[in-house]
């Protein structure tokens, strides 16, 4: 019985972790990126401070390129898409 509950508890580990790899790519591939959401999206994936936000286009498509201030000093610039 051990080894059953073992098999589904991984099955629904796998799950919950491609939802949450899946999840985040669909909340703004429908291109209705906002300028507040790509900062908190560019922040969440480099953390950081987030200096500057600039709208752009690429390929027809709405993007934003966001400037990040990381530990150290660092400046990171990130397209969000």
């Amino acid at each position: 019985m051990n080894r059953q509950r073992s098999t589904i508890y991984t099955f629904f580990c796998r799950i919950l972790l491609c939802a949450t790899l899946v999840l985040p790519l669909a909340s703004y591939a429908d291109n209705n990126l906002t300028k507040k959401s790509a900062a908190a999206l560019a922040k969440k994936q480099y953390g950081g401070k987030v200096v500057n936000v600039s709208p752009s286009e690429e390929n027809g498509r709405k993007v934003y390129k966001v400037k990040l201030l990381l530990n150290g000093g660092r400046v990171k610039m990130v397209t969000i898409r």
